[in-house]
């Protein structure tokens, strides 16, 4: 089909170009003055509607993403300020070797079975100093960690929500990392199987003094009064950070209060 030239398609095309090349000239803030902490044996959770900076932050924490100006430290220690751009990549490096990152997405090759994505990840992604045996014994450690045991020899295409998201943590845990990021790890998984998650993370957290920091959308109120330590995004800003039961006391203070029988 032959388009007029001067049709209402090409100027529309030709409008969206001029504008798009315009906008680019302007930085967009996505995260704006965001401070807080996270402590060993913790759980610290980023809340907040969609748009608010939940992933971001995670990214950038992660070293995924990076950032024009703040810096990132790690035990009181700078990461982002050095006196050489060398020192500030080996920093990051070595820093990130001991971060794992749960994303949304579960990537696997469903028709493997649990144990066959968790052992293939142990012998790429262990130490090569270590034996085959040594690096197995790793993978039985991690399944009877998450509870996988009676699906380890399932294709994951056949496992529930809630299993599959287990296996997606075994295979960061697997190289013991001291930090573990989850963005949105509850997503998609009835209040049941998210409260057991939770709960799973709370015992990694507890046990193995391991830093947690998840964001999650929209939980139940018991779950969000489990939660050690909060964070609230909005807009890129941050709105609070504190305990869950101060938060609730803080935005009443503002004229934000939960009104009786809502989820807080």
């Amino acid at each position: 089909v032959k388009v007029d030239s001067g049709g209402l398609l090409k100027n529309s095309i030709a409008a969206d170009i001029k504008r798009r090349s315009t906008s680019n000239n302007k930085k967009k803030v996505i995260l704006n003055q965001v401070s807080g902490w996270a402590a060993p044996g913790k759980i610290l959770c980023l809340i907040g509607p969609s748009g608010s900076g939940k992933t971001s932050l995670l990214n950038a924490l992660s070293g995924r993403t990076s950032i024009d100006g703040g810096t990132i430290s790690v035990n009181g220690k700078p990461l982002t300020h050095s006196t050489s751009h060398g020192d500030v990549q080996s920093s990051m490096k070595r820093f990130m070797s001991q971060v794992a990152y749960v994303r949304q997405e579960d990537i696997f090759f469903t028709h493997l079975t649990t144990r066959d994505q968790l052992a293939y990840t142990a012998f790429l992604r262990l130490p090569q100093t270590w034996t085959r045996a040594e690096k197995l014994a790793k993978v039985d450690e991690t399944i009877n960690a998450l509870r996988l045991s009676k699906v380890q020899n399932s294709p994951i295409k056949l496992l529930s929500g809630g299993e599959q998201k287990r296996v997606n943590i075994g295979t960061e845990l697997l190289t013991n990392p001291s930090c573990l990021l989850l963005d949105e790890p509850t997503s998609g998984l009835d209040s049941t199987s998210a409260v057991a998650l939770v709960k799973l993370l709370q015992r990694l957290a507890r046990n193995e003094q391991k830093t947690v920091i998840m964001s999650i959308h929209q939980p139940s109120s018991g779950m969000f009064l489990s939660f050690d330590n909060l964070l609230l995004l909005a807009d890129g800003f941050v709105v609070y950070h504190g305990t869950p039961r101060g938060s609730i006391q803080y935005l009443k203070d503002q004229g934000f209060e939960c009104p009786v029988g809502y989820n807080i």
